[in-house]
Order: structure tokens, then sequence, then C-alpha cells
């Protein structure tokens, strides 16, 4: 019998359903970035690559760049890809939080939100895009720590500066 797909427990070993990041409509088509989608989509092809930062100003289409390199990558996620905004979070504790609202989980409250998240995500292939990340800087240790502790999974960042954690890969 088919299992519920939302809310579910995060200590679950396996993945009960496949994540689909949503497009967000444009009334113009993404003119003069094609090489940095491609770059982008080339990086999340590489099984050595894990984080890929998409850096620039505001205002420079970096969030345009990513979406576009995620609906063109999500189908090579064997559990597809979720959308995380960091906008409006203040705090770096907020992020854990919001992936975990992203990705339909139900927390349990006598375990810590890291340790629900790695649960869950240790036996998934599944991408994750964090978008306007620079609001929220002091939580890349704990993003690169997600990734180290759950090796299917690969992370698409968008940030006025990069993260500065080990194996990051930087597309400006």
């Amino acid at each position: 019998s088919p299992q519920p797909a939302h809310p579910r427990s995060a200590l679950l070993s396996a993945p009960v359903q496949r994540w689909r990041c949503q497009s967000v409509p444009y009334a113009v088509p993404l003119l003069g970035r094609e090489a940095d989608v491609r770059a982008v989509t080339d990086l999340l092809a590489d099984p050595a690559v894990r984080l890929v930062t998409v850096t620039g100003s505001a205002g420079l289409g970096k969030s345009r760049v990513a979406q576009t390199a995620v609906e063109r990558s999500q189908e090579h996620f064997r559990h597809g890809a979720v959308a995380v905004s960091c906008t409006g979070l203040t705090d770096d504790r907020q992020v854990a939080r919001a992936l975990a609202r992203a990705l339909g989980l139900a927390l349990a409250a006598d375990v810590s939100v890291s340790a629900q998240l790695t649960g869950c995500l240790r036996s998934c292939q599944v991408l994750l895009l964090f978008d306007r990340f620079e609001h929220v800087l002091a939580a890349a240790p704990k993003l690169a720590a997600l990734l180290q502790s759950a090796p299917g999974v690969k992370a698409l960042v968008t940030s006025q500066v990069a993260l500065r954690v080990g194996g990051e890969q930087v597309v400006t």
C-alpha cells in the first residue's frame, strides 16, 4: 500500500516521495546568462561536486540562473529537488527548520533538527536549492556538515558572497 507523503517523520531512513522544485513564471526569457546556467548544470552533473554557489551583486539574476539550472537538473536526482528561500530568515538556526518545512517533515521535539534532517536525507539523492543565503552565512558550516553526512545530496546556493566552506564551487 502507498505511504503518505506528508507529514512524515524525519527519522525515516528512506524517502517516501519525490520532491519537485516549483518554477516561478517569468514574463521574459532568460537572456545573456545561458553560459552561467550551463556552468552550473555542468557542476551539478559532476559526481565530485556537492556544493555550488552562484555569487554576485543584488539584482544580477543569481536566483533566475539557479532556478533554471534546477529545472534542467532535477530529473537527474532520484528524489528530485527542494527549494528553500532564505529571504526573511534572520538567524542561521532558522535554515534547518526552513529546510525541514520545505521537505514536509514532521519534526520530533526531542531530537535535534539537524539530526532529523540527516536521518531523512542520508539515503536520498536530492538537490537542495538555497536562495539568498547571504542572509544566513553563519549556517554555511552546518550546510557543509549536512552534505558530508548525506552523500547523495547536493546543494545549489545563491549568495552575494561565497560561503567559504570546503568543496564549494563558485560561479560568478
